[in-house]
């Protein structure tokens, strides 16, 4: 069937950027981009799911809540309610079915925090699995220069694969590289401090002013593998982070391969929207940009390795369900946002069929 929606048009240095891409053998591809047909064409949890919802009158949404343990019945198969505080008030809401979803971090915590005599290591963690295999891919951000100015506000372009299953050299996973838009809209960019203080010691004043319109990025992507030392504990109150990331020649090999890409294109004399420069300022997502993170409450058959089963039910809880990318058993090479939303509407038909 047709797209129900027309794509999203592409900035004209883009559309030759691509064409230059392709000129190099690659095969870039348009990314999907969020929208729809409203007012602000903008299609994401909330115009598409959250307010359909709410408009049935079967749903309420409450704000400001912070979840902090779930009850379980005394024979420790069922949950029984949610506690949480709303302001200086402490909450209990109750539900036949309970499904967490509060990020690959926070659902492990949750788990962690809702220890008691039937679950004294944490509920759902018979198999010492909720907190570990913490993985988020490792990403990159490279800056290239333009030759015209931009507004630096335009939307992401373009995604590669070429690489996914290795190059010339070796036949190992690298990763994926997407555009990463305009540096104004780039959350990753923001978040990477390396890059900005590289890039204000190597020009003169008005750095970052160039910086917003004669650039644009582009993302690398590696994914890791699982590690159990890789894990969310919990010491006394505090949350703890311990993580060491894999793969790193993987991901530095594909840095280097991309980098030597976008070199040919800066030199293709038909592509002149971009520019040659002696540095391509870049920067890795520090530890704390957690937007990616997965695997610490693993999906998987055995109850002694994993944490829910294959319809994403807790092992040995009736009516406690997971539906964020902390199930995922292994990390993937792009966003996980896509997977996420189609795993949770697998998810949403077996509580159904539960019932």
């Amino acid at each position: 069937e047709p797209y129900p929606f027309a794509p999203r048009p592409m900035a004209p240095f883009l559309e030759a950027l691509g064409e230059g891409l392709a000129r190099q053998a690659l095969h870039p591809y348009p990314l999907p981009l969020s929208g729809a047909g409203g007012s602000d064409g903008v299609g994401d949890a909330e115009g598409c799911a959250l307010a359909p919802a709410l408009a049935s009158g079967r749903l309420r949404l409450v704000s400001g809540a912070r979840v902090r343990t779930l009850a379980v019945a005394p024979d420790g198969r069922r949950v029984e309610g949610v506690e949480a505080e709303i302001g200086e008030q402490r909450w209990l809401f109750r539900g036949r079915q309970v499904v967490l979803a509060a990020g690959a971090v926070n659902s492990a915590v949750i788990l962690l925090r809702s220890r008691g005599a039937a679950h004294p290591n944490g509920l759902a963690n018979g198999s010492d699995q909720v907190g570990r295999n913490l993985m988020k891919p490792q990403l990159s951000v490279i800056l290239q220069r333009a030759s015209q100015p931009n507004d630096g506000r335009y939307d992401r372009s373009w995604g590669i694969t070429e690489f996914f299953a290795g190059d010339r050299n070796v036949d190992y996973t690298l990763g994926t590289v997407q555009s990463g838009g305009g540096v104004l809209r780039d959350s990753l960019f923001a978040a990477s401090p390396p890059v900005l203080s590289l890039v204000a010691r190597l020009l003169p004043d008005g750095a970052l002013e160039w910086l917003a319109d004669r650039s644009f990025t582009w993302w690398v992507m590696t994914p890791v593998l699982p590690d159990p030392a890789n894990r969310v504990t919990l010491r006394g109150q505090q949350v703890h982070v311990d993580y060491l990331p894999n793969c790193r020649e993987a991901h530095d090999r594909l840095v280097y391969r991309w980098l030597g890409e976008i070199q040919k294109v800066d030199d293709d004399p038909l592509t002149p929207e971009s520019r040659r420069t002696i540095v391509y300022p870049r920067g890795e997502a520090p530890l704390a940009l957690m937007g990616h993170a997965c695997g610490t409450c693993r999906l998987g058959s055995d109850p002694a390795t994993s944490v829910v089963d294959l319809r994403g039910r807790c092992h040995g809880i009736d009516n406690l369900w997971i539906a964020d990318a902390s199930v995922f058993p292994g990390c993937p090479a792009v966003g996980p946002g896509l997977t996420v939303i189609a795993n949770a509407l697998r998810v949403a038909s077996a509580v159904v069929a539960h019932g």
